[in-house]
């Protein structure tokens, strides 16, 4: 099968593993309906993930807890799904739902904090360190983790204990109650149904402690000189940044011996992946040691506004798990993305339009694995609906269409899966901390780059010109940081060193070309099965033209993932990219360029007033449910129809919706309806189109933002509307 031949029909191993939140009294009917439900929009597999709202009388790990996932597993395996374990009850991970703790309250999570000199120790705490003023002292931090079950959550009295993740018998003891349970139920299925086990967010401090707390554990006694650590809280001088690099680096090393290789081993001794993130969107050091490097986009920490796509420690999080995936030899990389993504403080409101930005913003920078947070099997109870909305899937308004983002996000993880990256620079890191602002300049120049930290670096050959990286090869190093620029990087590193002043003069490392510049879209080029690939998307708000030129020669094609449609073109190529799109261009060496064709949507060939009826009734004009007085607080679908005239059947006709809140699906002259999830709002109607009397039915669904909220929210057709030919 050719590469368009997958590309036109993706295979089920790219599907969205959605987290699918057990929150509520599950029943056998309950899943077998909704597994059913996301098997005909296109969603082969799931996140297991116990989730606050589980019934009480299921538990978690009990013996009825494992009939229904045993029962649900079953079922995927019969309809040729995938599972994906989740580690915990709820989260971070690494407590078994405070079991471990319970098990053994010396398993309980411990840190070092500063006191004033003199306090008196008490229960477990312990003396680490002393100066003139002040001591460090080591006691349980007292973290927790979030539950499952009413009453576990954040400050309540019955949230779960946290576990200390740098004590390694505290982990045996999380992997005994935890993954050796899910393997004694589920073993004829590892390795085959079940394809990995998700790890969260695992936090050696747990949550809900002091912000001057730092994680610690007796192990680390002698691994750390103890008058240094009280840079952890005050400023030593010179030395302080390069302290507390080392202490980063020191509990990162402890994390990976006492938490990550042994989940990554048992996870890969019983056929699976350890999968899931880090605590922090910038520990690329522990990216290393899962199976599958990933990180979770959520509470809108990136997003389109306020330049938080570029700028950030979050902004790292895509390009962090994609090029320690890279570098490692991996072949996926995952984003645990869209919780809390809601605009303005709104966690409801979370658009198809948002989800398509998000997904390309992940995908330009080398995501190949979506996890959408979430799919809830529940949100019959306020407990339920407000546990970390949006539902992005049965409970949202474009579920009934969700199969278009299926089969879009399969193509674009596709097309990232098993080719070579082609960039050439590398940007120089830690294992703990990475840059934004450096590699901001290079996204705006569509230069694209992967993250390498100073150790693997150091540890990868230089030859022919070029670091060698796995299947990387870096002649170019850009550095942000310069402290990390050590004599013996310099020595190593033989290629050219640029920093952060000498971007805006690079020549030669452009991805793509384009005239007029554009700082808003993105590039990746990789090489696979003998042909360039390029992701090109748009992070703006408005659409770019300009003319296209690529790095490579040869007989190219554009390919619309979200259509799956393929069409020759000439290079250069005049481009049009709309607000939020993504297209892949494909060049064959051995071909040849193609006939240059223009195409542009023309002028308008029909004007006059329409007149519309919003269900059945004359409207003056188009105006926002949110100013109506029947319709401000709902949600759900309106019907708007409108006559027209044609004086013959026009060989081109585009209709433009303009704008629409938030989903509109048309139907000319009772043709099937096809929806329109994103803007532009525009749709090919030539085909039903007749001279004389025509009618256009446009049904708009606004979302679930008034429902959930009780409150008024800019909904409906706004327009303006307008009807196009396109010229060629």
């Amino acid at each position: 099968m050719t590469l368009k031949d997958q590309f036109l029909n993706p295979d089920r191993e790219f599907s969205p593993l959605p987290f699918w939140f057990w929150n509520d009294l599950i029943t056998r009917e309950g899943i077998q309906r909704q597994m059913q439900d996301f098997f005909e929009k296109g969603v082969y597999g799931y996140v297991l993930h116990p989730r606050m709202g589980l019934a009480k009388e299921i538990g978690y790990l009990t013996e009825r807890y494992f009939e229904l996932v045993k029962y649900a597993v079953d079922l995927a395996f019969k309809m040729g799904m995938k599972v994906v374990l989740y580690d915990e009850g709820m989260y971070p991970s690494g407590s078994a739902h405070g079991m471990v703790v319970k098990e053994n309250p010396a398993y309980a999570a411990r840190g070092i904090r500063l006191y004033p000199k003199g306090t008196k120790l008490s229960g477990a705490m312990r003396l680490i360190a002393e100066n003139a003023e002040y001591a460090i002292i080591e006691d349980d931090t007292h973290g927790t983790i979030r539950g499952v079950h009413p009453g576990e959550d954040d400050g309540e009295p019955d949230a779960p204990m946290a576990a200390n993740l740098l004590d390694e018998n505290a982990m045996a003891a999380f992997i005994r109650l935890t993954h050796e349970a899910y393997y004694s139920a589920l073993k004829e299925h590892f390795g085959k149904t079940i394809i990995g086990m998700f790890t969260d967010e695992p936090s050696p401090t747990g949550r809900n402690v002091p912000t001057d707390i730092r994680p610690w554990s007796i192990e680390l006694d002698d691994m750390f000189e103890k008058r240094d650590l009280f840079a952890l809280w005050t400023d030593v001088g010179e030395e302080t940044h390069a302290i507390r690099r080392r202490y980063d680096a020191l509990i990162t090393a402890r994390m990976v011996k006492s938490y990550y290789l042994p989940l990554k081993n048992w996870c890969e001794s019983h056929g699976i992946a350890l999968t899931g993130h880090p605590h922090d969107p910038d520990s690329i050091a522990a990216e290393r040691f899962f199976t599958i490097p990933g990180q979770d986009v959520v509470w809108r920490w990136v997003a389109p506004e306020k330049g938080l796509n570029l700028f950030g420690r979050e902004s790292t999080q895509a390009k962090c798990a994609s090029s320690a995936a890279r570098h490692m030899g991996s072949r996926l990389n995952s984003n645990e993305c869209f919780g809390c993504c809601g605009k303005n403080g709104n966690l409801f409101d979370f658009t198809a339009d948002d989800m398509k930005w998000y997904l390309d913003w992940l995908f330009v920078r080398g995501t190949n694995l979506i996890y959408p947070h979430a799919f809830f099997y529940s949100i019959a109870t306020p407990l339920q609906l407000n546990e970390r909305p949006p539902d992005v899937g049965p409970n949202n308004y474009f579920w009934p269409h969700y199969r278009l983002f299926a089969d879009y996000i399969r193509r674009m993880c596709l097309m990232n899966t098993d080719g070579v990256h082609q960039a050439r620079i590398a940007v120089l890191c830690s294992g703990t901390a990475l840059p934004d602002a450096l590699p901001a300049k290079l996204f705006e120049r569509q230069i694209d780059f992967n993250y390498l930290e100073d150790e693997m670096l150091l540890a990868s050959p230089f030859e022919n010109g070029a670091l060698h990286v796995k299947n990387q090869r870096y002649d170019t190093l850009a550095v942000a940081d310069t402290t990390l620029l050590t004599d013996e990087i310099k020595a190593h590193f033989k290629g050219r060193i640029v920093f952060e002043k000498d971007i805006e003069g690079l020549c030669g490392y452009e991805t793509v070309l384009l005239s007029p510049p554009s700082k808003d879209l993105r590039a990746a080029h990789f090489i696979r099965s003998g042909v360039s690939v390029f992701i090109l998307t748009n992070e703006g708000e408005s659409a770019y033209s300009g003319l296209l030129s690529l790095p490579v020669a040869g007989a190219a094609e554009k390919w619309d993932p979200w259509n799956g449609r393929v069409k020759a073109i000439s290079l250069p190529y005049e481009l049009t990219l709309n607000r939020r799109q993504a297209l892949v261009f494909v060049v064959d060496p051995k071909g040849e360029n193609a006939l240059a064709e223009k195409e542009n949507r023309g002028s308008a060939p029909v004007t006059f007033p329409l007149k519309w009826q919003l269900n059945g009734q004359p409207l003056m004009e188009l105006t926002d449910w949110q100013y109506s007085s029947d319709y401000a607080l709902f949600s759900g679908t309106l019907t708007y129809t409108v006559a027209f005239t044609l004086k013959q059947k026009p060989t081109s006709l585009i209709l433009d919706l303009g704008d629409v809140r938030e989903m509109a699906e048309v139907s000319l002259n009772n043709s099937p309806f096809t929806p329109l999830l994103l803007r532009p709002f525009e749709w090919d109607c030539a085909c039903f189109a007749v001279a004389g009397e025509n009618t256009l039915t446009v049904r708009v669904t606004n979302g679930n933002v008034p429902r959930f909220t009780g409150k008024p929210h800019s909904s409906g057709l706004l327009g303006p509307v307008a009807f196009y030919k396109k010229g060629v």
